[in-house]
């Protein structure tokens, strides 16, 4: 799992998506330049290129490039960071509490809020700041799992259900019943979710579940929230 770089300090963060390369999961921005009123530019949008970089690379660490996932470090906490009012988000990244024993390592999401002038749109570049939930693993809800098939073997319908805040989720292993549980669930969504109609600055990123169909483990997904 990566720890994913902010995106260029100059411009600002209008959509995410996971991306997998070489065996690590990237968060992966889109950036646009920012306009007056929290709009972009929307012929400025480009995807931050990705570090392709291996675990077996000399110069990559783990737990400063990227962390590995174990049977203690697999939970992700569920919910929305939203930015105080006159900031915007450039950038995101995963950061790890492991906790005090084994069991309690919870990966959650950190988001970055730059300053700006809403009326004419400039960035306070010097002026910026991580935030993250403080809740550690115990005083959270945790988000059970009640079916653990593999999702694309469950067409999606309209019947899609949501966590919600503070709630984590466990990985764990698929169905012994249809997969003898070789695969880890839920999945990872890797559909980009961007800001368009109108093209707006975000205001916060989120992280939850998604699932839509009895028997389906669901996804992992990635949420942004806009300034409209």
């Amino acid at each position: 799992m990566s720890l994913t770089k902010p995106s260029t300090v100059t411009r600002v963060v209008t959509g995410i998506r996971f991306r997998k390369v070489n065996d690590v999961f990237h968060l992966q921005v889109e950036q646009a330049e920012l306009l007056p009123s929290a709009t972009i530019d929307p012929n400025t949008k480009s995807w931050v290129k990705v570090e392709e970089y291996k675990t077996t690379d000399s110069d990559v660490s783990e737990g400063e490039d990227y962390n590995k996932l174990s049977w203690d470090l697999r939970s992700f906490e569920l919910g929305d960071i939203e930015l105080d009012k006159d900031y915007v988000v450039t950038g995101v990244r995963f950061t790890v509490d492991k906790g005090l024993t084994a069991n309690e390592g919870l990966i959650r999401l950190d988001v970055r809020g730059t300053r700006f002038n809403f009326q004419n749109g400039k960035l306070k570049v010097k002026q910026h700041l991580w935030h993250q939930h403080t809740k550690s693993k115990d005083q959270l809800k945790q988000f059970k799992l009640e079916h653990t098939d593999l999702p694309p073997t469950h067409p999606i319908n309209e019947d899609v259900s949501y966590s919600e805040s503070s709630q984590y989720i466990t990985l764990t292993t698929s169905s012994m019943e249809q997969d003898v549980g070789q695969t880890v669930v839920p999945f990872v969504d890797l559909q980009p979710v961007v800001s368009e109609h109108p093209d707006v600055a975000l205001s916060g990123v989120g992280l939850f579940h998604k699932g839509y169909k009895k028997k389906a483990a669901g996804y992992l997904s990635v949420k942004i929230l806009t300034y409209r």
